[in-house]
């Protein structure tokens, strides 16, 4: 029976209905997959413009084209390193995000309209679906891609902490396959699904600390993977699943893994990076044992024989006085796993004074050093009796006994001394449960804080950190922070007071303390503190040197801990220091056109060139030139990766010197002096570690080299230190011309230095300098 026309009308209708349902649902779902991905890139945009404007406060000055818009100035520890992992250079705070501040100006305004306005868009249509509310909140492997460079490619990820000092932010390492990414905030669960971290179980990783702004935008850090220069393993929390990375702009990355596997597997992606992009040129010390220490962890090559070949190379090193006694320490720490990343393996430096009463320091008397042969709590007779009494009390009860339940390192210990410095400030309250300790236990004295760490009965055993050879500004309360008044005097806790002979000066205090460490008499005795540090006398009963036994490597395996109130407490135990020996080896005693500027490529070895229609007309070497802009025509301002030593500058009247801070040490005033005022040419210092006396070369437009020196040494007594320039000695132009001084540069070592000076004429003078 044939259909009639109504049923096939009826037919006809609803299958065009269907269609047209189909089509809807089509177009809605398009048109919800277009707009989250809307949703999810208009917050990136906005994130990143907070992030660019944050950078405008931190980068701006004032005296820039921005003056209105730099904040009042706070300043932190840079995470920039130099020489031997120094630390010394300050950065500016930015405390809050750009559209968060009160003082807004018209570009921040401005932002904020614009995101309001979207907001309230995008909650109008939200209100109505509230499941493509939680597809856009958990997008968040659109969110990894956008912080990928344009075209990169994701290779590998995996879930770690990254640790910084006290504090640790849970994130993604990423590895892509032009650069490496850190990304805080993020995690991978057991599922492989991308959360945010405050949503990971509790216990993901064993890290004490504080876990700051994990409620706020992530942070991404990246580097290309030509910046990768080394890598080194370490344990961290009684676990071997820590990895540092070293990059070319002198900053580094510990990140702490879920276990051991995942930590070696990322190391040998990692020396497969570092060696296809291995640079041939000169390395320094430093970067030998770098170069050991980074190795693939296989069954094939241990770390220990990497570790004996880097102590081997800075051994050697040491006996010929290539490098100092600070550069040895300074490895040491680092090949024991000590490391600035990590305030409970923070580098341990020795006391190496004790005379902190005099008006001058005489290093050439035994009786102004503290005796190195004997830890700090065995400097006395009154402190002796104190730790054979507990050993022995300990040894009768048929306990593990020990000499001191304190340190002599410790992340209390290093934020105690760097209180005055961020971020270590906010580190300092987050050990004491958010608030200052006691004023009269405060840092606010050297020479107190040796007399309760050496001789007070019920003092501790602390030994120093590296900042009190190279950093003076931590010695300063450059914040102005209110840490109340000793209750003793009612003097209140400000700068730390130093000894008289450091006159007031922080810098003064650092240089005489770091000529200190150099002396004859720490040369001699450093191998007998070394040993009771790293050495066969750590656990040296006779000596006195034996501390709790959690204080040592190997003593307790977290992993086989399964009661979290005890693990907790395992981890707490920790922080208070611990002991790192080094495996293997012995210890031993030791505008025009056509003119460009280049620099920066593989074969440049760390000089800056300048060409003339492809022609190098002149070489400045050994700079390491990292950026460099023209401030006129005639003038070109260079950035280098050292991050260490002094800055130089001159005019027609001053030549000054200046801290890596820009702190001015002093001037000289060409026109009060008796000569003729000079035009400057040409600089160059000569620095080096071997050496306590530095060297400013200044070269002028009539051939003449004069060397000076700078020091406080003519400060009168009872006053604040002055520093002057100090002539050495002038090295005369050549009779037969008097051609300005256009480069300069000191090269040699400890038994012949040479300085080579160039003319405007072509001509090349040698000097051999006296030792």
């Amino acid at each position: 029976m044939l259909p009639t026309l109504a049923a096939v009308r009826e037919e006809t209708l609803r299958k065009a209905i269907s269609r047209l349902d189909e089509w809807r649902k089509a177009i809605i779902a398009s048109e919800r997959e277009r707009y989250r991905k809307m949703v999810v890139d208009s917050r990136e945009r906005q994130r990143r413009i907070s992030m660019i404007a944050a950078s405008i406060l931190q980068t701006g000055s004032e005296r820039d084209v921005w003056p209105h818009l730099v904040p009042e100035r706070t300043w932190q520890l840079d995470e920039t390193e130099g020489h031997y992992r120094a630390r010394v250079k300050l950065e500016p705070v930015v405390e809050t995000l750009y559209e968060d501040r009160q003082r807004r100006v018209s570009l921040v305004e401005e932002t904020s309209s614009i995101e309001q306005s979207e907001s309230q868009s995008k909650d109008l249509f939200l209100t109505d679906s509230p499941d493509l509310v939680e597809e856009i909140a958990e997008d968040k492997h659109r969110r990894v891609r956008h912080e990928l460079e344009p075209g990169d490619v994701i290779e590998a990820v995996s879930t770690v902490a990254r640790v910084s000092g006290v504090d640790s932010w849970p994130g993604l390492l990423i590895f892509g396959n032009t650069h490496l990414y850190m990304l805080d905030g993020l995690v991978e669960n057991d599922d492989g699904e991308v959360i945010d971290a405050t949503d990971a179980p509790k216990g993901m990783f064993f890290v004490a600390g504080s876990t700051p702004q994990l409620q706020s935008g992530q942070r991404a850090r990246r580097w290309q993977l030509g910046y990768i220069v080394g890598f080194s393993s370490k344990s961290f929390l009684f676990r071997d699943v820590a990895l540092e990375i070293f990059f070319k702009d002198s900053r580094t990355l510990l990140v702490i893994f879920r276990s051991n596997g995942q930590r070696n597997n990322v190391a040998q992606r990692l020396q497969t990076i570092i060696s296809h992009n291995t640079l041939q040129e000169h390395p320094s010390i430093f970067s030998l044992v770098l170069r050991d220490m980074s190795n693939v962890l296989s069954k094939e090559r241990t770390p220990g024989m990497s570790h004996e070949k880097a102590l081997a190379t800075a051994q050697q090193q040491w006996r010929n006085r290539t490098i100092s006694n600070y550069a040895y320490i300074s490895i040491l720490n680092q090949l024991s796993g000590r490391t600035p990343n990590d305030a409970t393996q923070y580098p341990v430096f020795p006391w190496v004074l004790r005379d902190y009463t005099s008006d001058t320091l005489d290093l050439s008397s035994t009786d102004s050093f503290r005796d190195l042969t004997k830890p700090m709590g065995a400097l006395t007779e009154g402190r002796r009796e104190i730790a054979k009494h507990r050993y022995s009390n300990l040894q009768s009860v048929d306990e593990k006994p020990f000499h001191y339940g304190t340190h002599f390192s410790s992340s209390m210990i290093v934020c105690h001394y760097l209180i005055r410095l961020a971020p270590f400030t906010s580190m300092f309250k987050t050990l004491q449960g958010g608030d200052w300790d006691l004023p009269d236990r405060l840092f606010s004295n050297v020479g107190r804080s040796y007399h309760s760490a050496s001789q007070d009965v019920r003092g501790d055993v602390r030994e120093l950190i590296p900042e009190f050879f190279s950093c003076p500004e931590f010695l300063e309360n450059l914040s102005r922070l209110d840490f109340g008044s000793l209750q003793s005097s009612g003097e209140k806790v400000d700068d730390v007071k130093l000894p008289p002979w450091a006159k007031d000066d922080p810098l003064l205090f650092v240089s005489l303390h770091r000529r200190a460490l150099e002396s004859y008499y720490v040369s001699e005795n450093l191998p007998r503190w070394i040993d009771l540090i790293w050495g066969y006398k750590q656990r040296d009963v006779e000596l006195l040197n034996v501390f709790h036994p959690l204080s040592y490597d190997g003593a307790i395996d977290l992993d086989k801990i399964t009661d979290p109130v005890e693990r907790e407490a395992t981890i707490a135990t920790d922080s208070t220091g611990k002991i790192y020996p080094i495996p293997y080896g012995e210890l031993c005693i030791p505008t025009h056109c056509g003119d460009e500027v280049h620099w920066g490529k593989p074969s440049d070895s760390g000089a800056l060139y300048l060409t003339c229609h492809g022609t190098v007309i002149q070489v400045i070497e050994a700079i390491h030139t990292t950026c460099a802009v023209f401030a006129d025509q005639d003038t070109l301002v260079s950035g280098s990766v050292d991050t260490m030593g002094y800055i130089a500058t001159c005019s027609t009247r001053y030549l000054w010197i200046h801290t890596i801070n820009a702190r001015p040490i002093t001037k000289l005033d060409f026109l009060s002096t008796p000569a003729p005022s000079p035009q400057i040419t040409s600089l160059a210092f000569h620095e080096r570690e071997y050496s306590d006396l530095g060297i400013l070369a200044v070269g002028d437009v009539d051939g003449l080299v004069v060397l000076y020196t700078w020091n406080a040494d003519g400060t009168p007594s009872g006053r604040k230190a002055q520093w002057e320039f100090v002539k050495v000695r002038d090295l005369p132009a050549d009779p037969g011309s008097h051609a300005a001084v256009t480069a300069l540069t000191f090269v040699g070592y400890v038994s012949q230095e040479t300085l080579w000076v160039g003319d405007a004429s072509g001509k090349v003078v040698r000097w051999i300098l006296p030792e």
